[in-house]
This record gives structure tokens, sequence and C-alpha cells, in this order.
């Protein structure tokens, strides 16, 4: 039964219809005391290394509102504007020439594997467009829409800016500075200002390491490419690969980049080595490899998704003793530096025996695990104008990356539980390399099962934590309650929580639904209702410190109060179909050039953002994700009564296929 509506944001008016309901609901136990959240401190949102690096106060207020903030622009790129048009036209001329059931349908089920993985990691392109006057209640459409799009940029200038006189100067300082490297932190949303000469200094330190990296004296990219090109076309005319496998060959390679995360919440701050492998020779035969072993890993016991996958384990689970008369420990563990120091030859292993788990041998076994050793050796980058391979592991930023890692240690877990015979964990779970473990057996026997564990590999080195009451797991505290878990957010003391400002010039919606998503999570992970209360109170601080409308953030709250935390955390598996389904039901206008005050319509499938005032829109540069197109109210009236006069355009996109 829902609950009376919230009312934790002091000043604020509850509307007339949750005052009605609260009236209606009986009275719920008294609250325990809130008491607010620390303010906003830009010394967590800005970190600088070394602590006494100088920017101004200018500067360090532009950089608290954090790298994904959107500047007001002065004015909207028109051609950005025309060309996403154009782009969402051919989408709604294919639309209406093949028909909704080309849409809705699922892939070509005559296809191999090999072929349908391709297609995915891969897919064909195509600049075809179908003839003009094909609907001619379509092209009406599409003329409108062109006579109602701008000539000049007149029409989109902003009004106000978003950031101060002085933090626009400052954007042109941080621009001209060359003494500085600005970054995101490794975690805690932090944005991290290095010195220049530290950051190269803590790259070179870990880059010299021969154990791990060996410099090159030249680009090998070009040599990389044909070893990749000879490989694949090999195995294409041996017909172990389709014909399709071509495209895994990179039209126009580039070398990797190094970078690194600041690790702010480790003493020192040492980098996280980071490789940046877009278009680089290997990077979609690496895409094609992990598209078979990802979901092969996922089946294994220990592996977790996220957060969420943890969260609906525990939700069912009980301690098979009472906790308060056996003795039960939890124990997290960390396997450190697992990218980079996994032997090729263990690693080839591990994931060869997942390969010939599989039931249907395609791709073949063998190919997988040439295509890996490609991705293992050939993984030259480039940093600070030098060249550089890495020996050993895999890098941090190739796609299989992350999947390589775990069918290590989920092949080094399975050979070390069948022969080990002392008492085994209750709850074995990891997220790549980090380990979650119950146990009900004394303290000694657990200390000689993580000293077996942590020797049975000579490369994998362990960071054991041991508590019999309360253990911090992945954004969780994990406690002892009877024989249950109790669950609550775990915040690491260098996070920032420096949400995206509401001032960001992204569109209005995108805003609006980052407080539910966030209390929505809060919701997943806090068994406790009261507890929920608590952290909650402290998140709205967080977002009012970002400006976010009050009472925004108490109506997302409401809606997630009112919500079950069992619905919230079971799961809701989709087959293939319905995913792809789903993803085909609705065409959408993508494009940067977006206002603040939008509403949606669906008209016959095809979604359309409609501004409330064609003078509000504003243009967004650098927004990644891309929100959707606006389209003023006067030419909104004149689509509607294109729909309402002739309703053969929604007859005729759906039938043009049998016609």
């Amino acid at each position: 039964m829902k609950g009376p509506a919230l009312k934790l944001i002091p000043g604020l008016k509850i509307s007339r219809k949750d005052s009605k309901f609260n009236k209606l609901c009986p009275p719920s136990p008294p609250s325990p005391i809130l008491t607010p959240a620390p303010n906003f401190s830009s010394d967590k949102a800005v970190v600088t290394i070394p602590s006494d690096l100088f920017i101004s106060p200018d500067e360090k207020s532009l950089l608290s509102r954090g790298l994904s903030f959107s500047p007001t622009p002065e004015k909207s790129n028109l051609f950005d504007l025309h060309r996403d048009h154009e782009l969402f036209f051919r989408r709604l001329r294919l639309h209406g020439y093949f028909g909704t059931s080309s849409f809705n349908s699922s892939p070509d089920s005559n296809l191999s594997n090999s072929e349908l993985i391709i297609n995915s990691v891969a897919p064909k392109k195509s600049s075809w467009t179908p003839p003009s006057n094909q609907i001619p209640e379509l092209e009406y459409f599409i003329n409108t829409c062109r006579s109602a799009l701008p000539d000049d940029g007149s029409i989109f200038k902003s009004k106000h800016s978003n950031l101060s006189p002085n933090e626009l100067s400052a954007v042109k300082s941080l621009t001209s500075r060359d003494d500085i490297v600005i970054g995101k932190s490794d975690k805690g949303g932090s944005v991290v200002v290095w010195s220049r000469d530290l950051y190269i200094a803590e790259a070179l330190s870990q880059l010299n390491n021969s154990s791990f990296y060996c410099k090159l004296d030249h680009d090998p990219t070009p040599i990389y490419q044909k070893q990749v090109s000879k490989t694949v076309g090999n195995y294409v005319g041996s017909g172990e690969l389709p014909l399709i496998a071509q495209r895994l060959i990179e039209k126009s390679p580039r070398c990797s980049q190094f970078y690194l995360l600041p690790k702010i919440h480790k003493v020192g701050n040492p980098g996280r080595p980071i490789v940046s492998t877009v278009s680089c020779p290997t990077s979609l035969i690496s895409a094609f490899v992990d598209s078979v072993l990802h979901p092969i890993i996922a089946q294994t016991p220990s592996y977790l998704k996220d957060t969420t996958d943890l969260l609906c384990f525990l939700k069912d689970f009980s301690f098979p003793l009472d906790p308060h008369n056996n003795s039960t420990f939890l124990v997290t563990s960390d396997a450190t530096q697992l990218y980079t120091v996994i032997p090729h030859a263990d690693g080839l292993t591990a994931a060869k025996f997942f390969f010939d788990s599989r039931p249907v041998n395609d791709p073949p076994s063998h190919v997988l695990v040439r295509l890996l050793e490609l991705v293992l050796t050939l993984n030259a980058f480039e940093f600070n104008s030098e060249f550089y391979s890495q020996t050993s592991g895999v890098a941090m930023g190739t796609k299989v990356g992350p999947s390589y890692a775990c069918s290590f240690l989920a092949y080094q877990e399975k050979l070390f539980f069948e022969i080990y015979v002392g008492p085994l964990p209750l709850v074995y779970k990891r997220f790549i390399d980090d380990i979650l473990m119950f146990f009900q057996a004394t303290e000694s026997e657990i200390h000689i099962f993580l000293n077996a564990f942590s020797v049975w590999h000579p490369c994998l080195k362990y960071e054991n934590n041991v508590s019999s009451s309360t253990v911090s797991f992945l954004d969780l505290t994990l406690s002892i309650d009877s024989f249950k878990i109790k669950t609550s957010i775990f915040y690491k003391p260098t996070d920032s929580h420096s949400y995206l400002p509401y001032n960001s010039c992204h569109p209005k919606h995108i805003l609006d639904s980052i407080p539910f998503s966030q209390f929505l999570r809060l919701k997943r992970i806090c068994s406790d209702d009261s507890d929920f209360l608590i952290q909650s109170y402290k998140m709205l601080q967080f977002f009012l410190n970002r400006s976010y409308p009050a009472e925004l953030l108490h109506n997302a709250l409401n809606k997630v109060t009112n919500l079950s935390r069992d619905h919230l955390l079971t799961p809701n598996n989709k087959s293939a179909g319905e995913i792809y389904q789903s993803s085909c039901t609705h065409l959408r206008l993508v494009t940067k050039q977006c206002d603040q005050g939008n509403a949606m319509t669906s008209l016959n499938g095809i979604e359309i953002l409609i501004a409330t005032e064609l003078r509000d829109r504003a243009s967004l540069s650098g927004i990644r994700g891309g929100p959707f197109s606006t389209i003023s109210y006067s030419f909104f009236a004149s689509l509607l009564s294109i729909f309402l006069t002739n309703t053969l355009i929604a007859v005729q996109l759906k039938s043009a296929h049998s016609q």
C-alpha cells in the first residue's frame, strides 16, 4: 500500500493532490530526525595534483560544474541542424518504403551465428535513400518541416548565458594553459587538474616497467593492419569465417592512445592506465571475440553484472545457521593490477576452455583464440609522441578486456575449488576483480582459505578485508542482520556528488530524469525504509547544492517512495526478439540543436519534441548521446492539421510494404 506523500524539504508547498492523499492514508510511524548533509564543497569537486597547484577561483568555479556541463552557446550550428533533419527524413522514407513489418521483424534466422555477430559488431552501412514522392503525404510532411527550419542563426541567439562573465573568461584561460592536464578522477566524479610534468612522470614510471611494457622506435600500425587483414582473409578463404568477416578489418586504422585516470582515493594519487583503442587495427576483432565470450562468462557461478544483480541475489539469501550463535564473517577481496598481470598463455587457455563449452562451435574456437591472441599482442599505443607495447596482460580499454579478465579468474576459481578440501565460502560472487564472500567458519579457517587462494596462481595478488559485522563492496555497505544481509549506500570519502548542474544547457527532460534515477537507485540499495529516508534526504541536499528545483526533487522522491523495492529488484528478462522489436518501434529525430522547454508527442510511431516557444530554442554543442530535436507550436499546429485532414499517412506508412 502506498504511504503518504513526503515533505522533506523545508518551506516546500505540497500540492492539493498530495494533501488529499495524506488525509486518506493512515498515519505513518514517525520518521527519524534528518540532519542536513554538508554543503557542496568545490574542494572535492575539483582536485589539484599537487595540492598547491595554482588555479584561479574563477577557473575552479567553472571546473566545479563538471566536465559534462554544457555552456549556453551564442547561436546554433545551422549546418548540423539541417543535416540532422535530413538524416531523419531519410529514416522516415525508409520506414515508409519498406513498411513497419520490416522494422518490427527479428533478425534473419537463416544467418549463421558468425554472421549475426558480425552484423551486430560491424553492420553494413548504406547511403541509399528511397525515391521521393513514393508517399505524397509523407513528402508533404518533410517539405513542411524543411520550410519551418531557420535560414540564419538569429532565431537561435541565446539571451542569457549559464556562465558568469568571469567564468567565460576562465574558459579561455584554461584553454590557453599548457602546464596542466584536466580530466576526471578514476572514482568519485571529481575533476582533476594535474600538473603536466607530474602527469608525464607518473605515466613514464609505469611505462618504464619492463615487466609490462616495452618502448618501440616507430609506429607499428601499418604492420598490425596487414597482419589482421591477412589473418581474417585466410579464415574467410578457408570458410571458417563468412565472407562478411571482411568488415572486421578497420578501413582507416590509427594507433591507440594511452592516458591515466588519477586514483585520488589512494595515497600518492597513482594513475590507472587506460588505452583508447578506438579505430586501432584490432578494435573490431576485439568486439567480435567479446560478443562470443561475454555471454558465456555471464553464466559462470561467480559472475556479477552490476550492483542490481547482487541486490537481486541478496534479496533471497539467508544464512543457514544463526549468525548470533555461529561464527559468521563477510570478506571482500580485490585482485590487484589484474589486467596487466595475466600471462598470455594462461589467459588464452582459459578463454579456449569457455569457447569449447559452447553447444555450437560457431565461430570455431581456434579462430576465436587466434583473433584474441592478435588483440593481446598487437597492442602498441602512443603517449607523449612516443610508442610503446604492452607485453603482459590485456589493455584496459579494448572491448574484450573485461570479459578476458573475467574468463581468466573464473577458470582459476574453477580449478581451485575442485581441489580445495577445507571449508568453502557460502557465497562467492565477483564483479571483474572485486570479490565478495560469506563464511560460516572459524576465523582461522577463513585465513587458511585466503592464504591458499592467494598463492594458487603466482601472478595473482589479493587485498583482503575480513569482518564479522560490516563490509563495503562496490557502492554498497553490507551488514549482518539476523539471518539476512542488510544493504545501504556506500560513498567513498573522495566522492564529490557533483551531479550535472540544473542550469547546464541540456534538454530539460534529461535534467529532470537525473534525480528520479538516483532516488530509484537508492530505493533498490537501501533494504531498510528508514535508512532510505535518511539517505534520500542527504541526496536531496546534494541536488539542491547543484541548483535543482525543490519541487522537482519532492515529486521525484514521492514517486520513488511509493514504489515497491521487491518489484524494482524483480528481473525484467526480455528475449532478444523483444529487445530488437522495441528498438524499432519508434523513430526519433536526433539532433544536438535543442531547447530546454519542450514536450513530447507521438504520431504514428514518430516521436517529436515540441518547443514551448520558438524563441526559447538554444543549441547544444558537444552533448554526448544527442538529445532530440524541437519543433515550434505553430509548425506543430500545421502538422496536426495535416494528420487530421488526411489520415492516409498512418494507413500508408503501415501498409506500404504490402502495397
